[in-house]
C-alpha cells in the first residue's frame, strides 16, 4: 500500500522484478472496458515520489541475481529460472520474505 499524506491510494501497484535483478512497479492502471488499446496510468506521481518508491523496494527486497550466466553457476538465469534459484544470499531472503509475509513491514520515506 501506498500513502501519500497519510492518504492511502487505494489502488494496487504491481512490484515485479526486471531482468537486472531489481524490483519495479507499475502504478494502477485504466483499462478500457471495450478492449481498445486504451490502457494508461490512473494516477500520476511526481519524479520524487517514483524515486522515493524505488528507495524502499531497494531496501525491502533481497538483490536477486539478473538474466545470464554468473561466475560459479551452472544454470543461466532466464524467465523461467524460480526466484528462490536467484537469490544471492538466501539468509537475507529468508529473513525478509518472513517480515513482508507478517504484515508488520512498514517503511517511511520522506519525499520534499
Amino acid at each position: 500500500m501506498l500513502k501519500l499524506d497519510e492518504y492511502p491510494v487505494k489502488d494496487l501497484f504491481r512490484i515485479y522484478v526486471e531482468m537486472n535483478g531489481q524490483m519495479a512497479y507499475t502504478p494502477p492502471l485504466y483499462v478500457s472496458p471495450l478492449d481498445a488499446p486504451a490502457s494508461y496510468a490512473a494516477i500520476n506521481l511526481d519524479e520524487a515520489t517514483e524515486q522515493a518508491i524505488k528507495r524502499v523496494l531497494r531496501h525491502v527486497f533481497p538483490k536477486l541475481l539478473a538474466y545470464g550466466r554468473h561466475k560459479g553457476r551452472e544454470a543461466y538465469i532466464d524467465v523461467f529460472t524460480p526466484l528462490g534459484d536467484r537469490v544471492v544470499d538466501a539468509e537475507e531472503f529468508n529473513e525478509k520474505r518472513a517480515l513482508i509475509e507478517s504484515g508488520a513491514l512498514t517503511m517511511t520515506e520522506n519525499v520534499q
